[in-house]
């Protein structure tokens, strides 16, 4: 929603919204769907308003003449260059379905990962909080009664 005193709200593009467009994105061009149909779909689709707004800007540069991987690169921030590299890998080959559904996979596993990572940093980041709290407390009310 809008706010009338901060404005429009911006909605943050999580790798979650870039994996589900990436699958349904596959699935459509595997169907045959032309690029900028797919994208217009996806587009007015997008449960993230401000990905759903990208992803129309996607598919104005595509009407204008610029290939997906080059329309794609213009939003370094949401698609990163592995990302653009292999989409134009798959336009290049013929194969972009392929390409979007294992892209999609490929996501999934590295934000699996970097949850796994952060999850075990927490017990030694615990550990140390406790151990700077307990030498806090002998630094305080225990040395100096000696």
């Amino acid at each position: 929603g809008e706010s009338a005193l901060f404005g429009p709200k911006v909605h943050k593009i999580t790798t979650r919204d870039v994996v589900i467009f990436t699958r349904q994105f596959s699935t459509m061009v595997d169907a045959g769907l032309p690029l900028v149909q797919c994208l217009d779909i996806l587009g007015k689709q997008s449960d993230n308003p401000t990905f759903g707004e990208t992803i129309l800007k996607v598919k104005g540069n595509i009407e204008v003449g610029n290939n997906l991987s080059e329309s794609l690169k213009k939003f370094p921030k949401i698609w990163d260059s592995l990302y653009c590299n292999l989409v134009e890998a798959g336009e290049v080959g013929g194969i972009l379905d392929i390409i979007l559904r294992r892209l999609a996979a490929y996501i999934e596993k590295a934000e699996a990962l970097k949850k796994k990572v952060k999850a075990a940093m927490v017990y030694p980041g615990a550990i140390m909080t406790v151990a700077f709290v307990v030498v806090g407390f002998l630094m305080v009310f225990v040395i100096p009664s000696f």
